[in-house]
């Protein structure tokens, strides 16, 4: 994580020592990344924790579509 991403860093501890399934977050840059997600992984394991799974908010919201599929 970048210096001025610390919040960021700090909401990825937070949820992996509470062990959350899943995080959600607005930030696609350093969090919600399908880029970074190996290495987040990574680095997190490097440390003995479970990445949670990183989602923005959109991905959560059921559309009227997807609940008659």
């Amino acid at each position: 994580m970048p210096r001025e991403g610390l919040g960021d860093a700090a909401h990825l501890a937070l949820a992996s020592l509470h062990r959350c399934d899943i995080s959600v977050t607005w930030n696609c840059r350093q969090l919600a990344n399908a880029n970074k997600t190996d290495h987040i992984r990574r680095v997190s394991a490097l440390v003995g924790l479970e990445t949670p799974l990183l989602v923005t908010p959109l991905e959560l919201i059921e559309t009227e579509d997807e609940n008659e599929a």
